[in-house]
């Protein structure tokens, strides 16, 4: 059975507003390059992204339709056999994957291209210093106080998609698409950079890195669904000094303050 997402769908709109302001503006010009990389040989004339949420990945939408996922090539049904590229990022474990695969077996023309990627979890970048420690203190957080609240979806988004049911996993949707085209590419796995090193030895940047302060690193964590759903069972702490995100900042902030350092005031983190 697919997981179920019963966490955003409930959202009001003052939730759905701090959740689109803190999900940044967009996915590094790489992954971006690998999908049309991918699909070089083939028209790009159509793309139809499903999971939106807060819209990051495609900026110009011409038409948008609100529908479940697996119900895509009936909303956008004048354009079956059409699609060129369907993108799905960070919401395919919450989907019936073999649905999935049949709706997007309906849009794209031959040749179409289905991509779909996550990020997994927070990794503090290895030139940060003191990584280590701040790595263990965000490892606490995830591994430790949230685990409770994590569901099915998160733990296959976690594993980097490796238990996401593929097509030929299902009788339903076997022989949709072809196993032999079928690419993976990882990048960053475990907080180690994929990227050439510098060529004094220092360690390349992220694929989805960026500075953070304190402050905006517990505003992102507010909007993950484990937090929202530890917040949600246990309301006498939720958003007080005991919040578990207050929590990790006060533990960080601890840190900084024993390292003397008043210049560094940020703390390279990415989700990989």
């Amino acid at each position: 059975m697919a997981p179920t997402e019963q966490t955003f769908s409930t959202f009001s709109p003052e939730q759905a507003a701090a959740y689109a302001k803190t999900r940044g503006s967009g996915y590094s010009p790489v992954l971006y390059q690998a999908i049309l990389d991918y699909h070089a040989e083939h028209p790009r004339d159509v793309l139809l992204d499903v999971g939106s949420g807060p819209g990051t990945v495609v900026k110009d939408q011409v038409v948008f339709k609100v529908s479940a996922a697996e119900q895509c090539a009936d909303a956008f049904s004048t354009c079956q056999g059409e699609v060129d590229v369907i993108t799905v990022a960070m919401a395919a474990h919450w989907f019936d994957m073999p649905a999935l695969y049949k709706a997007a077996a309906k849009l794209l023309r031959p040749g179409g291209t289905l991509a779909i990627w996550t990020c997994s979890s927070m990794f503090v970048h290895p030139s940060v210093p003191d990584h280590e420690k701040i790595q263990d203190i965000l490892s606490d957080l995830e591994d430790g106080m949230l685990a409770p609240h994590v569901e099915e979806g998160n733990t296959i988004s976690r594993n980097a998609y490796r238990d996401l049911k593929l097509p030929w996993d299902d009788v339903t949707s076997r022989g949709l698409f072809g196993e032999g085209s079928f690419k993976r590419v990882d990048w960053d796995l475990h907080g180690i950079p994929s990227a050439p090193k510098g060529g004094d030895g220092t360690l390349g940047p992220i694929l989805q890195g960026r500075e953070t302060t304190i402050s905006e690193m517990e505003q992102t964590l507010s909007s993950a669904s484990v937090v929202i759903r530890r917040r949600g069972a246990n309301p006498d702490q939720a958003l007080t000094d005991e919040d578990v995100v207050t929590v990790t900042a006060r533990k960080l902030l601890w840190l900084l303050e024993c390292r003397r350092d008043p210049a560094w005031g940020t703390a390279r983190l990415f989700f990989s």
